[in-house]
């Protein structure tokens, strides 16, 4: 009879261990793909709303320089530069940027700061784009006056009517840095933005942006960098998106969308273990599950083969006493 309950035992928490096992593996894989699904929802989401937000930004600043190219103080050849000078040094202070410039029709500037530096921009896009009368504003360029990054917004400038030249602003090309520096997610989250050939022009360190790295050439110099290079190769296409790439062990789930008006794209990702770590939170509770169903199962089998035990020894008691009488 031990035997049997011996058996008994074993084969019923077999059955417990395996079933829960399997519903264990099911369930965890199951939430762990809902998790990562919904991650990859909620970060292209935050991707779009700080794309809105960089974009108005942008159009803030344009619209501030359009402003100021309207000024008649810019047009007027009458002012002297020295009053131009100090009206503008006065507004770059007021409003953080570094100076203002004013470029003929020929796109040779003038810097209305103290050193009035003069430099050409003929062969600046931004310069290009407000000649037709729009206002542009620059991808994170090398300025031909300083030579340090920097974002450039412009606007025509017109004088009874007729385009006379362009005015322009010239902002430190870390504040794209500055802006994304601000955006997390859960605690591994930070967002970055590359430009349409793939170059960093904001992230958390601005030495990545400083030297004007490019994951997609890296990609071609370091194997561990292909999948990283593909995503950005996504990025560049323009189209909202998200994708995974693993880089030194640690996986992460990073989605985009571009920046309306701008030769922009914002990315935000995220390490795939910090999702998950809601998994393991699960796992735990359907092992300590499990070990209870197992025990409870082994004791609801020790008490039911108890009871079929008993009427089969007692069969076997009464047979044993007839049988030797029988034979």
């Amino acid at each position: 009879m031990k035997s049997l309950k011996m058996r008994l035992v074993l084969i019923f928490t077999t059955v417990i261990f395996f079933l829960t096992t399997v519903l264990g593996f099911v369930s965890t894989q199951v939430v762990s793909q809902n998790l990562i699904k919904r991650t990859h929802s909620d970060l292209i989401e935050i991707a779009e709303e700080e794309a809105k937000y960089i974009q108005a930004t942008r159009d803030t600043e344009l619209r501030y320089i359009d402003a100021l190219a309207q000024n008649a103080l810019i047009a007027d050849q009458t002012v002297s530069l020295e009053e131009k000078i100090s009206f503008c040094e006065t507004e770059a202070k007021r409003t953080g940027y570094q100076a203002f410039a004013f470029a003929d029709k020929n796109g040779n500037s003038t810097v209305y700061n103290s050193k009035r530096e003069k430099t050409n921009v003929a062969d600046r896009d931004y310069f290009k784009t407000a000649m037709t009368g729009e206002m542009a504003a620059s991808d994170l360029i090398v300025s031909s006056a300083t030579d340090e990054l920097v974002i450039i917004f412009a606007a025509p400038v017109y004088k009874n009517g007729q385009q006379i030249g362009v005015f322009y602003g010239r902002k430190d090309g870390q504040i794209l840095s500055d802006i994304v520096s601000k955006v997390n997610y859960r605690k591994s989250g930070y967002a970055y933005m590359v430009n349409n050939q793939g170059t960093t022009i904001g992230h958390k360190n601005k030495d990545i942006v400083l030297k004007q790295d490019n994951d997609i050439e890296n990609a071609k110099k370091d194997s561990t960098l292909k999948e990283l290079g593909k995503l950005t190769e996504s990025m560049i296409t323009r189209e909202s998106g998200s994708g995974d790439y693993t880089f030194n062990g640690i996986n992460k789930i990073v989605a985009f969308t571009p920046i309306e008006g701008s030769p922009w794209i914002i990315a935000l990702g995220v390490e795939s273990s910090e999702i998950l770590e809601e998994v393991n939170a699960i796992k735990f509770i359907l092992i300590v599950l499990s070990l209870a169903a197992i025990i409870i199962g082994a004791i609801v089998t020790i008490f039911a083969s108890n009871k079929i035990a008993k009427p089969i020894q007692k069969n076997n008691r009464s047979c044993s006493g007839d049988c030797r009488r029988k034979f």
